[in-house]
C-alpha cells in the first residue's frame, strides 16, 4: 500500500470521526435545543453525499475506488438513525427519515430547476 493510499484512509477515518462526533452533539443538544440541529444537519448531509458520490473518489488500492459520500456520511447518517432508535423511539426514528427523505426530495428539485437555467 503507498503512502498516498495510506494518507487517504487516514483523512477518510479523521472524517468519519469528526461528522459522528458532531452528531452526537447536536443528538447530546437535543434537551436543550430539540431534534432540528441534527435534522438540519443530515439533511445537508444527504446533499453533500449526493454530490460528493457523483464527482470525488478516492483510489486507495489499485483497482479499489472509494468516495466520501459513501464512506463517511451515509455511514453516518445510518449512524445516527440507530442511535436516534436505540436511545429514542420507533415515532422518532420514523420522523427523522421523513426529515432525511423530504430534504432529499427538496433538494433534488432544486437541483433539477436549477439545471434548467
Amino acid at each position: 500500500m503507498s503512502a498516498d493510499a495510506v494518507i487517504q484512509l487516514l483523512i477518510l477515518a479523521a472524517e468519519a470521526v469528526l461528522v459522528c462526533g458532531l452528531l452526537l452533539v447536536f443528538f447530546n443538544l437535543r434537551e436543550r435545543f430539540g431534534y432540528a440541529p441534527l435534522y438540519v444537519t443530515l439533511g445537508g448531509f444527504q446533499h453533500l453525499q449526493t454530490l460528493m458520490a457523483a464527482t470525488l473518489y478516492i483510489e486507495v488500492l489499485p483497482g479499489f475506488v472509494v468516495t466520501p459520500g459513501s464512506a463517511v456520511l451515509f455511514t453516518a447518517t445510518l449512524f445516527a438513525v440507530l442511535l436516534v432508535y436505540i436511545r429514542e423511539d420507533a415515532a422518532q426514528t420514523r420522523s427523522l427519515i421523513a426529515g432525511i427523505v423530504a430534504a432529499n426530495l427538496t433538494l433534488s428539485l432544486f437541483i433539477g430547476l436549477a439545471t434548467l437555467h
